[in-house]
């Protein structure tokens, strides 16, 4: 999560120290362009312009970010056994639920408010320096979900359907991503909505993923793209 804060830190500072003028970030023009493509309704104006800002990326958006960082949070997770036995670690599962929700609520109130300074990013890199992220909020989410069913057994039945879609996710995410660029881009339905109706609606589509997750897997051991993946892995079919 700070490598690529610490890297654009750095090398603004150097550039601050050389006296190099500063040179307006290229990937901006980009994504306003593709920002305007995407309200337009031909499909592959937006594709070139998407095609467009994805090869143009600088070296500093291939370093590891909060993905990552998520990533490795969740296999020592796995591994320390904190979701096999959730009430031996109350206070560790507590402890990053309170964090992820000051480090959301310091993001929104602080961080993002802050004016542009000379060097970029530079009062992000001073203040967060990649420590204090908006996504940190997935530790609440995920806290309370686990501190429930270890708690209250009962609820594990239940909520089976959201883990049936996350047997799907790699299928579930780009199904998101097809619906939701079909359902808002100008060349497909290009609703406009509110954030109240956004909600509802993210609900919605989860609710139809999670129908579908099971429906399939009452048939079939993997998704669609799971399996194809997994193909792809070991380079043989997979029953």
């Amino acid at each position: 999560a700070m490598a690529r804060p610490i890297a654009v830190v750095v090398t603004g500072a150097i550039s601050a120290m050389n006296r190099t003028p500063r040179v307006p970030n290229p990937i901006v023009p980009l994504m306003q362009a593709a920002d305007a493509a995407s309200k337009q309704s031909d499909y592959f104006s937006l594709l070139a312009a998407r095609w467009h800002l994805l090869t143009h990326f600088t070296w500093r958006q291939l370093l590891p970010d909060v993905n990552l960082a998520l990533f490795i949070i969740g296999l020592l997770a796995v591994r320390y056994g904190v979701f096999d036995d959730p009430l031996k670690h109350v206070r560790m599962i507590r402890g990053w639920m309170i964090f992820g929700v000051l480090s959301w609520v310091f993001y929104w109130t602080v961080v993002n408010q802050l004016p542009d300074p000379a060097i970029p990013y530079l009062w992000f890199g001073y203040i967060a320096f990649g420590l204090v992220q908006e996504q940190w909020l997935s530790f609440f989410y995920i806290g309370s979900l686990v501190l429930l069913l270890a708690k209250w057994a009962r609820w594990t039945s239940r909520l089976a359907p959201i883990g049936q879609a996350g047997r799907m996710a790699l299928t579930n995410y780009v199904f998101q991503c097809v619906a939701i660029d079909a359902l808002s881009s100008g060349y497909g339905a290009g609703l406009r909505l509110t954030p109240p109706v956004y909600s509802a609606c993210a609900f919605a589509l989860f609710g139809i993923q999670m129908t579908l997750s099971v429906l399939w897997l009452s048939r079939y051991r993997f998704g669609p793209l799971e399996w194809l993946w997994r193909m792809l892995t070991y380079w043989q079919p997979v029953a």
